[in-house]
């Protein structure tokens, strides 16, 4: 009876262990993931379309305006040589970050935020609204594969 307890006694310890140490590597990636999350919004302030490209994956895929995008980092830097000249400040403040971790190469990062764009003109706009990115680490870096932003308004 007493080498029955025993076991018991170890082996509980050993999944309790186990647990924690997965929970500390999910947690890890979590801060990583929040980290370069808030170094890609700090390259959008750059208005420089290769600090935010490099971000992305090759296949990467942009969900915005309620339709689908560009669909290829290709694409995707079509889009931002044509939006960020008319730009000369972007201020983007991240709230409430959500991070779930669907795998050790998957990964999904979801806020909402509060932003502005100045114009060239010198007119505010206000742009808040919340952004999806799926992240896939390849190569051993986490890059954005998917994007889906749903601005509440953009004036």
């Amino acid at each position: 009876m007493q080498q029955i307890t025993y076991k018991i006694l170890l082996l509980s310890f050993f999944i309790f262990s186990s647990s924690q140490m997965l929970f500390g590597q999910e947690n890890n990636v979590e801060q990583e993931l929040i980290k370069l999350t808030k170094k890609y919004n700090e390259a959008w302030k750059s208005l420089n379309v290769d600090s935010v490209s490099r971000y992305h994956a090759d296949d990467i895929i942009y969900y915005w305006l309620g339709s689908k995008g560009p669909t290829s980092k290709t694409e995707f830097e079509k889009l931002l040589k044509q939006i960020l000249p008319t730009m000369k400040e972007y201020r983007h403040e991240i709230l409430d970050i959500q991070v779930q971790v669907l795998s050790d190469k998957v990964a999904v990062v979801s806020h909402t935020y509060d932003g502005e764009i100045i114009g060239n003109d010198g007119k505010a706009g206000n742009y808040d609204g919340a952004l999806t990115y799926v992240f896939h680490k390849r190569d051993g870096e986490w890059k954005i594969v998917l994007i889906h932003e749903s601005a509440r308004n953009s004036n």
